[in-house]
């Protein structure tokens, strides 16, 4: 972050931030608590980036059973079997005033506390930071988009959709889907490469042809989720 600041000649706070895969949402959850702060007199420069230098992470986690042995990551599909590390870079410019393509208006964090192990999601963790997030929606607003974390594994798909069904009531007429499915998991950089994703269309179409299954039916969702989720063969 300093090595930023010291190219681009910023003056302002400089911070980096290590959340693990939400870091990059942390940072941008900073960028937007500032800019609330400064009553939005400032420009924010948040960054990501995710680069695959040795084998030992990958190893590890090919161990643990996190990574799909077929290169694949399926999102809420029956064939999930875990997801696919890649590397990649995203920047995000928040702008001051009345320039309201680059604003976010609202931001809220949290964290799972205590769950069945270190990585293992806690749905109600997840439901009740969605719950408080939506209802700051101002009024006439309505949520048509959610941007899954979407591991594509057994334990995570699951959990994350039910808690987001939960957290917001129901997911009828909200699209659903990740952009893991597509590009792979960018680790620190994941949040904000699918924050990005969603600044650039209102929908994205996920990849590998999804088999709706054990993980979507599990998660309790509404009927007729299948109809939710954007596919492409």
């Amino acid at each position: 972050a300093g090595r930023l600041s010291f190219t681009l000649g910023l003056q302002g706070a400089c911070i980096t931030i290590d959340t693990a895969c939400s870091s990059s949402l942390s940072a941008l959850h900073a960028a937007v608590l500032s800019q609330q702060a400064l009553d939005g007199a400032n420009v924010a420069l948040v960054t990501a980036v995710n680069l695959v230098l040795t084998p030992s992470i990958s190893v590890a986690y090919a161990r643990a059973g996190m990574l799909s042995a077929d290169g694949r990551c399926r999102t809420f599909d029956r064939r999930a079997n875990g997801y696919v590390r890649s590397e990649g870079v995203g920047s995000l410019v928040l702008g001051s005033g009345g320039d309201a393509a680059n604003r976010v208006a609202f931001s809220s964090i949290a964290q799972d506390g205590r769950s069945a192990s270190l990585t293992a999601p806690s749905g109600s963790a997840q439901a009740a930071l969605l719950g408080r997030a939506a209802a700051q929606l101002a009024g006439g607003q309505r949520l048509c988009l959610h941007e899954s974390h979407g591991t594509g594994t057994a334990l995570g798909d699951p959990i994350e959709l039910k808690a987001a069904s939960k957290g917001y009531g129901s997911l009828d007429g909200i699209l659903v889907g990740t952009l893991k499915a597509s590009v792979g998991h960018l680790e620190p950089a994941a949040g904000l490469a699918g924050h990005c994703s969603m600044r650039g269309a209102a929908a994205r179409l996920q990849c590998h042809g999804q088999q709706w299954g054990a993980p979507v039916n599990a998660a309790n969702g509404p009927s007729g989720a299948h109809s939710q989720f954007s596919t492409q063969q």
